[in-house]
């Protein structure tokens, strides 16, 4: 079975209740057994936007604060990968050799490395990596 990193756009989509989420990304998700792996960068991203608009919208900061929470509450869900050495090695040379963005770079990197599949809705940023990728939003099981 395919093992899958999930970027920040693709857990935010998995963060809905409601039947706006893609469903072949919920299906695609209850498949796994609700087992996935995120990238610390994720995490940071997650956190960053919280703090972004913690004191424009307190409502929804506190929602974001919540979701944060949960992530790192659910181990058995989620297993998060930090940046180890080869991660950000590999990472800079994807940024020199195609100028792919800090985040991005070190996502791909991470997915690389553990040999994982990148679930993402941004395709185009990450295919230059050559990494294994996946847009949710378009596969069908």
């Amino acid at each position: 079975m395919t093992r899958y990193l999930l970027d920040t756009v693709t857990l935010s989509e998995l963060r809905k209740t409601t039947k706006a989420a893609a469903p072949v990304l919920r299906r695609q998700y209850a498949a796994q057994g609700r087992q996935a792996s995120v990238s610390v960068i994720t995490m940071n991203e997650i956190w960053y936007g919280y703090r972004k608009v913690a004191a424009r919208d307190p409502a929804f900061a506190r929602r974001l604060e919540i979701w944060y929470g949960e992530i790192l509450a659910s181990p058995d869900f989620y297993t998060l990968l930090p940046v180890s050495l080869a991660i950000a090695k590999l990472a800079a040379d994807y940024r020199a050799n195609h100028g792919c963005s800090h985040n991005d770079s070190l996502i791909a990197a991470t997915a690389n490395i553990h040999n994982l599949t990148l679930a993402t809705r941004n395709i185009a940023d990450f295919q230059a990596t050559g990494i294994q990728l996946v847009n949710p939003w378009e596969y069908s099981l």
